[in-house]
């Protein structure tokens, strides 16, 4: 196995031994460049937004607000390179046309699987639909439980909803998921 030295030539190759899978031989073959590797790393905090050209309404809005724009990489296979290993995170598996895509730009099926299975390695575990739903739930318990708090308190209905709709809001966002927040 060879490993990179602190500086990065594009030539160097590293063997994914730590990520094989004795039941795929096509994976085991496989191997990507040091800056692939790392391009496969960073994606892992990727949206799906950062993929393509952003709406011209969002470009406005980052110029009103000063919010940055997701930039793309130089390199055209590494940006498609990015592209499927977002995809393939957040959907579990790609379509037809995003593997040619892939294909396309340069690089093999067996890549193809090489990045899936780093992926699916590296990539935070989704929250089953029922844990989420159990999660609104009691927010929104916790919501009715306030309002029914401050209503006596305050006995006033328009300052209740309101304080009710803060602590709403309030707790809901403290308890998102990290990826789902704002930055």
């Amino acid at each position: 196995m060879h490993y990179a030295s602190s500086a990065f030539d594009r030539h160097d190759v590293i063997d994914f031994d730590p990520f094989r899978r004795s039941s795929a031989n096509r994976v085991e073959s496989a191997s990507l460049t040091v800056i692939e590797r790392n391009v496969l790393s960073l994606s892992l905090q990727d949206s799906e937004k950062t993929i393509g050209e952003p709406p011209r309404w969002r470009r406005l809005t980052s110029r009103l607000f000063g919010h940055k724009l997701p930039t793309r990489l130089a390199s055209e296979p590494l940006e498609e390179l990015r592209r499927f290993a977002i995809l393939a995170r957040l959907h579990g598996q790609v379509d037809d046309d995003t593997l040619d895509r892939f294909l396309d730009a340069g690089y093999t099926v067996e890549q193809a699987d090489l990045v899936t299975h780093f992926i699916g390695l590296h990539a935070p575990a989704k929250r089953p639909i029922g844990s989420v739903m159990v999660g609104w739930l009691a927010i929104a318990i916790a919501a009715i439980a306030v309002y029914l708090f401050t209503e006596r308190a305050v006995e006033e209905p328009t300052i209740s909803l309101i304080i009710t709709g803060v602590a709403f809001v309030t707790i809901a966002s403290l308890t998102a998921p990290r990826e789902h927040r704002m930055h």
